[in-house]
């Protein structure tokens, strides 16, 4: 289940939001702090965040300059009531997703956000690559070729691989992957088999784009 993130000062708008897109099939988590918000989203794995532009603490700008910071390329839309194009022309250079104007029907906005993931589903079928690591990885034919020879991964080698290259740039926590990767029997996955998967991913491939970061989880360095 995909989880979203909607950050809006606003209760009543909020609840409206939530409750549609819980009606949808998301799981989602709300807040009318921006900053609050920002400490969650660092902490927890979210597949899509939801914010309103103008907020009394950190605005839908100031909070998306900062999840781009920490989070790489975690897709991002923007609500607003402003009609002024400026507004729209700073947030699409930060690379937003969508930027949406209030008001707006509850079909056409769940619709929205249904785009994000069939997009973002669309992108991990195709080729992934790393030119630093001469790496190409096919998600759809489970192969992996590092300097043009194939070679073999497990199959939770092999997604924790796609996990990594999906997620470039961006600090992975261990207990996001837990959830990702493993989506079965978490009871049973404690870090240190996320620590072998790793060192055996590093072993086979070759690579050192993979970094620890100590007490919180994995990096993949662009």
């Amino acid at each position: 289940m995909k989880r979203i993130i909607i950050v809006d000062d606003d209760s009543a708008i909020l609840d409206v939001m939530k409750k549609a897109l819980i009606f949808a099939g998301y799981d989602v988590a709300t807040f009318t702090s921006s900053i609050d918000a920002f400490y969650d989203i660092s902490n927890k794995g979210y597949d899509l965040v939801i914010v309103d532009l103008f907020m009394q603490e950190l605005n839908g700008i100031q909070l998306t300059k900062l999840i781009r910071k920490s989070q790489g390329d975690l897709p991002i839309i923007i609500i607003t009531g402003s009609k002024e194009e400026d507004d729209e022309l700073e947030c699409l250079n930060l690379d937003v997703f969508d930027f949406i104007r209030k008001p707006i029907s509850k079909d056409l906005f769940v619709a929205k956000v249904n785009r994000v993931f069939r997009k973002k589903s669309d992108g991990l079928n195709s080729l992934l690559n790393d030119e630093n690591e001469e790496l190409k990885v096919y998600p759809k034919k489970n192969l992996v070729y590092k300097n043009g020879i194939q070679v073999d991964l497990t199959r939770k080698e092999f997604e924790l691989l796609v996990y990594f290259l999906n997620n470039k740039g961006r600090t992975v926590h261990r207990d996001e992957i837990i959830s990702k990767v493993w989506e079965e029997d978490l009871e049973f996955i404690s870090n240190r088999t996320i620590d072998v998967h790793v060192r055996q991913i590093r072993r086979k491939l070759n690579i050192y784009s993979i970094s620890t970061v100590y007490g919180y989880g994995y990096r993949w360095n662009d």
